[in-house]
């Protein structure tokens, strides 16, 4: 539960700059999911050739905390975030979502090993060198300015990389939309954010 309350932190703290301009689908808890493959022709657009099914053999969950997200993100974390961002201003909203990104440094650095990115392993910890000594404990992102991009690895990332798929389909309340290799590189990326470790 402790695991689950800072998540829901960090995540409203991540997404407040951009959520006070989502909209809903109507409240829909439609999650039929259909994934389109595509090619893109000469022209740049994307010609479409079928509509691949998703495997998704726990809807009746998905459906029930579909619904409870919708109602939790425009019910209650939307208008938070929205007197949140009338109240601080977007520097200081976008310098702590640096912060928390700059404190995830080990996940990033750590799945990007795994992956056998050692090049991009070394733009993390530069990253994180430059942007906590220079950029005031990585409230501000620094390292941009030297082409130094962070590649937002995760553990789930890695473990695609290594074969496991991504088939199943998996709603979790609050954290929303995911599925099981994600579901368990989430604990991973827990064991490796320092945020985790916060005390009581």
């Amino acid at each position: 539960m402790k695991i689950l309350l800072r998540y829901t932190l960090v995540l409203f703290l991540l997404i407040t700059p951009a959520i006070g301009s989502a909209t809903t689908n109507g409240g829909s808890a439609d999650v039929d999911i259909v994934a389109d493959s595509f090619e893109v022709n000469g022209n740049g657009e994307a010609d479409y050739l079928e509509e691949v099914p998703v495997s998704d053999p726990l809807e009746f969950w998905n459906r029930i905390w579909f619904t409870f997200n919708d109602l939790f993100y425009f019910g209650i974390l939307k208008p938070i975030s929205q007197v949140y961002g009338f109240i601080v201003p977007e520097v200081v909203r976008v310098g702590i979502a640096n912060m928390f990104h700059n404190l995830a440094m080990p996940k990033h650095f750590v799945s990007a090993l795994l992956q056998g990115k050692i090049g991009q392993a070394g733009v993390e910890l530069s990253r994180f060198g430059i942007n906590t000594v220079l950029g005031g404990l990585g409230f501000f992102d620094v390292a941009s300015e030297f082409d130094l991009v962070s590649a937002d690895e995760d553990i789930g990332q890695t473990l695609g990389t290594w074969g496991f798929g991504d088939d199943i389909y998996l709603v979790w309340p609050v954290m929303g939309p995911s599925n099981f290799r994600d579901t368990i590189g989430l604990v991973g990326d827990s064991a490796l954010n320092p945020t985790s470790y916060w005390p009581d």
